[in-house]
């Protein structure tokens, strides 16, 4: 969809040549200083991402430690209490058989116990006796050992509450410790998330101008090689292949103002307009085969604007206005 380039084509065209080469050169080196930044800022954004996972496992830790400490402190309470009960049940236990024994003491004070003769006169049988005299013996004896276990079982209960009082106040410290640490990590968390999505940001806006970068390299590139096969058209004075209506004269005024008023006929000057049939797409109206002749990729309403631009750049010094035989004639 070209035709034979106008001596005012080839004119431009050279010119656009030796412009659209420096213009490169211009442009690689911008690409190469975005691809520096870019790959500085990936770097970054990799170095933050690890520390993250670091610090995320630390505070994994920590959480733990805090809900083990808090769980230990939970069941010492609970030892505590038991603790406490069986201590005042013993309390009990002693009074009673202190009670008792003191019952017992005042019984033999008030009243003279029985000898073994006595036993054995009232008994009126040797073996009653001696069995009376050995139960007598035997409940003194018991009282003794109850009294005994009593006060030791008081003594183990009071030591252990002792132990467990000690353990609650090492408990609480660890607990208070654990959660001042996990509040800590929690939010050197939250700052290096906040940190993490700024230079997400920064990588993106960096990719994106790197991307529009290489459109632009891609387009003038494009543009370059359109203008050089217009002028070895021209200078072998062949007609190129392919066909279409003649170019009309070229309207007064610089191309870029005719692109312009071309770009607002077609789409109203919107870089995503698409036709009703689908098939004529973005600012200049581009269909698919002549967007992929000039070098465009995938959809031309999805391209960045300056991508549309350069393209309808490069077609225009290569053909002119035919490509809008509606428009280009405005």
């Amino acid at each position: 969809m070209t035709r034979r380039a106008t001596p005012r084509l080839r004119g431009v065209a050279a010119a656009f040549g030796t412009a659209g080469a420096i213009t490169l050169i211009a442009l690689a080196g911008g690409l190469a200083a975005q691809n520096g930044a870019a790959d500085s800022q990936r770097g970054e954004v990799r170095a933050l991402e690890a520390e993250l996972v670091a610090v995320e496992g630390q505070a994994s830790a920590a959480a733990q430690a805090h809900a083990e400490a808090a769980m230990r402190a939970e069941q010492l309470e609970v030892d505590i209490k038991e603790n406490t009960r069986r201590l005042r049940q013993a309390r009990r236990d002693l009074a009673t058989s202190q009670q008792r024994l003191a019952d017992r003491l005042v019984t033999i004070y008030a009243e003279e116990p029985p000898d073994f003769i006595e036993v054995l006169l009232t008994s009126g049988d040797l073996t009653d006796a001696v069995q009376a005299h050995d139960a007598l013996e035997t409940i003194g004896r018991s009282d003794q050992r109850i009294l005994r276990t009593v006060r030791a079982s008081r003594t183990r209960l009071r030591g252990a509450r002792e132990e467990l009082v000690a353990s609650r106040v090492e408990v609480r410290e660890a607990e208070r410790a654990a959660a001042a640490e996990a509040q800590r990590l929690n939010g050197l968390l939250a700052q290096r998330r906040a940190v993490l999505g700024q230079a997400r940001a920064r990588l993106q806006t960096l990719e994106v101008a790197e991307e529009e970068r290489r459109a632009q390299t891609r387009a003038i590139a494009a543009a370059q090689r359109e203008g050089e096969a217009a002028i070895r058209d021209q200078a072998g004075g062949g007609s190129p292949s392919g066909g279409g209506a003649p170019a009309g004269p070229a309207p007064q005024g610089n191309m870029a103002s005719h692109l312009a008023r071309i770009a607002q006929c077609e789409s109203g000057g919107d870089p995503t307009a698409v036709s009703s049939s689908g098939q004529y797409r973005g600012k200049y109206q581009f269909d698919q085969q002549t967007w992929e002749a000039l070098g465009g990729s995938g959809d031309p309403a999805a391209a960045p604007v300056a991508e549309q631009d350069a393209r309808a750049a490069a077609l225009y010094q290569a053909r002119g206005p035919a490509p809008w035989p509606v428009c280009g004639r405005l």
